[in-house]
């Protein structure tokens, strides 16, 4: 009947501006932050339920397809913070059907895009590669430059979660030299410090605080949060890698209380694996397991497959240094074949410690 289908699409065009209005504060940050999660969050249930009705119209309703593929490009941000990624991949994949029905092209890759983030998020790093290729040439046809350098970004990304890190910076530099062109700081801040990663991971721990600085600095000017949060336990990270424990601490401090400031369960899961490494390291263990089991706990309630395959892992090598040899076999054969089913680069690396527990063990009771 057009009346009820013009309630549901007042309905779905109502809850659309408030995820522009959300995603408009989110992207302020400061105290616009929490101001736009508590927003999207309140009206979560309605924001669903506009999605839904638009997805389900977006092959016969020109209207509905229009909102289906705007939904998920303007509640990127959120989206990614707010609902898990099999929820994410379903409302993306009605996006790219609804933008091919309207015949647009450029939103079908703004949307492949995404798919692409998502997939990196769960560990489909060859499924994320294709993403974004496809989005580059998307971006290119149409003289897209913006959307270029996320393409690059992206793709360093997925350089990186293969271990391709010389390449994985190739893409991040490409992506600056683009995204300078414009005046998308917030991005540039992101770029700058997935660089900092890349240049840590290569061992160059000063050149990567230098750029982590950067990355701060921006983040701080911003009023980003999530950002400050992020680099923060990156920060961390290098300290923890040059052995000087007191100060990765205080970064980490400084990260998780952001973190759970925001309500980034993401991010929050981050910094306490991070705090679980610096006390493991440290010589902890106990403490070490203690930061373990709750990211274990936050990566089942948002489904995050990766993140509880680390706490697994991490657990398992915090339980082998107290001598729970067990234990440890057992939390390592949990992550072992999530690893397997995601290709991950840490496969090898639980493999060969599932291996040397298990010889430990046969040594101490011979049969």
């Amino acid at each position: 009947m057009p009346i009820v289908r013009d309630a549901h699409h007042r309905h779905a065009a109502h809850y659309l501006r408030v995820v522009q209005t959300a995603d408009a504060l989110f992207k302020q940050g400061n105290e616009n932050l929490e101001e736009a999660l508590r927003i999207f969050n309140a009206n979560r249930a309605n924001i669903r339920l506009g999605l839904g009705w638009a997805a389900q119209r977006s092959k016969e309703d020109e209207n509905a397809a229009a909102t289906c593929s705007d939904f998920p490009n303007v509640g990127a941000l959120l989206f990614a913070l707010v609902f898990a990624p099999v929820e994410r991949f379903r409302w993306l994949r009605h996006a790219v059907s609804a933008a091919r029905f309207l015949c647009d092209e450029e939103a079908e890759g703004w949307h492949t895009g995404n798919t692409g983030l998502v997939h990196l998020h769960v560990g489909n790093v060859e499924a994320a590669i294709g993403c974004f290729e496809q989005a580059l040439a998307i971006c290119r046809k149409f003289h897209n430059r913006a959307g270029e350098a996320r393409s690059f970004g992206n793709l360093g990304l997925a350089y990186k979660e293969l271990g391709h890190i010389e390449k994985a910076i190739e893409n991040y530099e490409a992506a600056v030299l683009i995204i300078e062109e414009t005046d998308d700081r917030l991005y540039l801040g992101g770029l700058l410090g997935n660089l900092g990663s890349a240049y840590s991971l290569l061992g160059e721990h000063a050149r990567a605080i230098q750029y982590y600085k950067r990355d701060y600095q921006i983040a701080r000017q911003m009023g980003n949060l999530r950002g400050q949060a992020g680099v923060l336990s990156n920060i961390s990270l290098v300290y923890l890698a040059t052995g000087d424990y007191p100060r990765a601490v205080r970064f980490v401090e400084r990260s998780l209380s952001i973190s759970r400031r925001i309500g980034d369960r993401v991010a929050e899961m981050g910094a306490i694996n991070s705090m679980g490494l610096v006390h493991l390291n440290a010589g902890a263990p106990h403490k070490a397991v203690e930061c373990f089991d709750e990211m274990l706990m936050i990566a089942r309630e948002i489904e995050e497959l990766r993140g509880g395959a680390n706490a697994c892992f991490n657990k398992s090598l915090a339980l082998t240094d107290l001598g729970d040899l067990n234990g440890a076999v057992m939390c390592a054969e949990i992550s072992l074949p999530v690893y397997e089913q995601l290709g991950d680069s840490h496969l090898k690396a639980v493999a060969e410690h599932l291996s040397k527990l298990r010889q430990r063990i046969s040594y101490a009771h011979p049969s």
